[in-house]
């Protein structure tokens, strides 16, 4: 399967997340960062919160 690029990547936007290396390989990869409010995994993921319980 061939990807084609630019493409977007969803991340959660807490800020350990987020770094300046990491932002520049996707500058270099084409690849569009989307932060998300940081702490959200249990609105956007409820099935880790609900049935995946640790």
């Amino acid at each position: 399967m061939k990807i084609q690029f630019p493409i977007i990547m969803y991340m959660n936007g807490h800020s350990s997340h987020t770094t300046l290396a990491l932002s520049d390989f996707c500058i270099t990869k084409q690849i569009e960062l989307v932060s998300l409010y940081p702490n959200i995994t249990h609105t956007m993921q409820p099935m880790d919160v609900a049935m995946f319980l640790p």
